[in-house]
């Protein structure tokens, strides 16, 4: 919760415990803001080759999910709406910290100053990377 941000080693183990009771993926949750699933913000995990694939949300992903279910009338079960608009107030409270995208990361300013100058863009450093992820 808050500002804490997911480790590799935490992933790994996260993993390693997947592929010993067979469970099919490992899907992290945190406050680093992704635009994917598929997008974690871990460079490693993302590069890895594991056969155990690892997702990632963010809580406001999923604060917003909660958000347009119950605005739909999606949830018809009456203790499903309860839970989910419960986990809803939890997670909306400032005191876990749940943030939203705020700013470009820092790689930003340099990308910007290329396109400004109508300059050449390479998709590989890992500045762009940073940039297109956010």
């Amino acid at each position: 919760m808050g500002s804490t941000d997911l480790n590799l080693d935490q992933v790994e183990r996260f993993s390693e415990l997947a592929r010993d009771t067979n469970v099919d993926c490992v899907i992290t949750i945190s406050n680093q803001f992704a635009t994917n699933p598929e997008h974690h913000p871990i460079d490693e995990v993302r590069k890895s080759g594991s056969k155990i694939p690892v997702f990632r949300w963010s809580l406001m992903h999923i604060l917003t999910f909660a958000d347009v279910l119950m605005s739909q009338g999606a949830i018809e079960n009456n203790e499903q709406l309860v839970l989910l608009n419960e986990m809803r107030r939890f997670l909306a409270h400032p005191s876990t910290g749940v943030k939203g995208f705020d700013r470009m990361p820092r790689e930003w300013t340099e990308i910007n100053r290329i396109v400004s100058r109508r300059g050449a863009l390479s998709p590989k450093p890992s500045e762009m990377r940073t940039v297109i992820d956010a």
